[in-house]
């Protein structure tokens, strides 16, 4: 899993707005991230990972500078927590899926109850 992610990704740093680029130059990225996730979730299905979801309505992008800091402000929450974390997706519905080892999954929840605690 991991090499399919530095494939497309190299072996990225969270930066101001996302993740370190990669040249992608001359990589199939489709197939690449076919693999990624196959071997991703047959992590899931062995119980070695857990994923997790959240939906955090201020969190939809809507174009705007406002939403934009927030979802950024959120990820640098994440890495703030669990540094350098990389097999996440924040989606613009405002869904947020994690994918972490299983013994790690409670910290994660917190932090996930904790952000949820921050819209109200």
């Amino acid at each position: 899993m991991n090499a399919e992610f530095n494939t497309i990704f190299g072996n990225p740093r969270p930066e101001s707005h996302g993740l370190a680029s990669y040249d992608v130059t001359g990589i199939d990225v489709d197939a690449v991230m076919q693999r990624y996730e196959f071997h991703r979730q047959r992590l899931v299905d062995l119980e070695v990972l857990a994923k997790l979801t959240a939906t955090f309505p201020r969190l939809s992008f809507d174009g705007s500078a406002a939403r934009s800091d927030a979802r950024l402000d959120f990820t640098h929450r994440m890495w703030d927590a669990f540094p350098a974390h990389r097999h996440y997706h924040l989606d613009s519905d405002g869904t947020f899926s994690v994918w972490v080892p299983v013994s790690d999954a409670p910290s994660w929840k917190q932090f996930l109850d904790a952000e949820f605690s921050v819209a109200k």
